[in-house]
């Protein structure tokens, strides 16, 4: 089954600048890993949605090409 982890976007308002998205992150079941809460940030952050999203991962290979592609598959299964 793999990990489960609840994604929840925030925004930090800057003073001289735009807004900036920011995000929480909290393994719901599996191995809580710094690891992991970085790949479920930034599977998150190629989406445009102010959701909570609900990813369940299990990957054997957690190289950066590895989660770039799964990146782009999720966006277009999204759009």
């Amino acid at each position: 089954m793999g990990t489960m982890v609840e994604v929840t976007r925030d925004v930090v308002l800057q003073e001289m600048s735009a807004a900036r998205p920011s995000y929480t992150t909290r393994v719901l079941l599996g191995v809580d890993e710094p690891l992991t809460h970085v790949i479920a940030k930034n599977l998150l952050s190629k989406l445009d949605t102010t959701k909570k999203v609900l990813l369940s991962f299990s990957l054997k290979d957690n190289s950066p090409k590895v989660i770039q592609r799964l990146s782009d598959v999720i966006k277009t299964v999204v759009e």
